[in-house]
């Protein structure tokens, strides 16, 4: 996951938007199939969720086939940080 733009906060103002890698993982998956992931943050992902609070994040998705050819897929996400539990 990558942050598509950045979000200003308490003041904060960003002239131009940073790539940060949020996180990362492999998987695999059936052809024809569906299946929810969970990443991980990164520390830095988790401490900018934490000031910000929402994320709008550009998702990359590889995917491979049989014959070792990739297409990568692109999907936007918006992270949002969980309530505390009480």
């Amino acid at each position: 996951m990558q942050i598509v733009k950045a979000l200003s906060g308490q003041g904060e103002t960003v002239s131009r938007p940073k790539i940060l890698v949020l996180a990362s993982g492999s998987f695999s998956i059936p052809a024809g199939k569906s299946k929810t992931l969970s990443l991980r943050l990164t520390a830095k992902a988790r401490a900018l969720l934490a000031r910000v609070h929402t994320l709008k994040t550009r998702v990359t998705i590889l995917a491979r086939d049989s014959s070792g050819a990739t297409r990568p897929t692109l999907v936007t996400v918006t992270l949002k940080l969980a309530k505390k539990k009480r």
